[in-house]
């Protein structure tokens, strides 16, 4: 699945519930690879409002839901 925006990610850069539940809905469809959308590595210089944030390790627990959830149904994330 190629990256596609969704808006859902918090002010603050977490990864939200509603992110997981778009992602698992298409792992549970059959897509194989899920191409996460754009997710900045600077706090300060974002793409535009609630982007995914890579940046700091207090948004790891986000991320590592959202990839157990896509792993269960036997895909993989790339962000």
């Amino acid at each position: 699945m190629p990256p596609m925006g969704t808006g859902f990610g918090a002010p603050d850069g977490t990864v939200t519930q509603r992110h997981i539940n778009y992602y698992e809905a298409r792992a549970r469809g059959g897509v194989g690879l899920i191409n996460i959308e754009i997710a900045t590595p600077h706090a300060v210089r974002k793409y535009g409002v609630n982007i995914l944030g890579l940046y700091d390790d207090r948004l790891i627990p986000g991320w590592s839901v959202l990839a157990k959830t896509v792993h269960a149904h036997g895909a993989k994330v790339a962000a």
